[in-house]
């Protein structure tokens, strides 16, 4: 079972929000619903996403709603933009790497459960 596309994370639900200004780093724990290739098929998953060497950020936060996010290379860091969404969470964070620490996905997926996963932006 796959993600039909990579995961926009478009109507996830904030679930942990965690700051460590020691070490700059900015974590965001959410839930989240798609639809996998077979018709009829939906995989829920767990994604715990940290950026660190945050450079600046900025939030507005009403509500656990995050309606999808943005990346961008500007010269070596990334900014990630959150959709504006007047009745959840947005803003935006500027770092040198990002991470995704926990993927717990629903159905059961031995290949994927518990994996770190390191991307970056060209």
């Amino acid at each position: 079972m796959r993600f039909t596309d990579f995961p926009t994370l478009h109507d996830a639900k904030i679930k942990k929000i965690s700051i460590d200004l020691e070490s700059k780093t900015f974590s965001l724990t959410v839930d989240y619903s798609d639809f996998v290739k077979e018709p009829g098929d939906s995989i829920s998953t767990r994604i715990t996403i940290v950026w660190i060497n945050i450079q600046s950020a900025s939030f507005n936060w009403f509500a656990e709603d995050l309606y999808g996010m943005k990346f961008q290379r500007i010269n070596e860091f990334i900014k990630t933009k959150f959709t504006d969404y007047s009745f959840g969470f947005d803003g935006e964070i500027i770092s040198s790497k990002i991470e995704i620490t926990e993927i717990l996905i629903e159905p059961k997926n031995k290949e994927l459960n518990g994996n770190k996963i390191l991307f970056s932006i060209n």
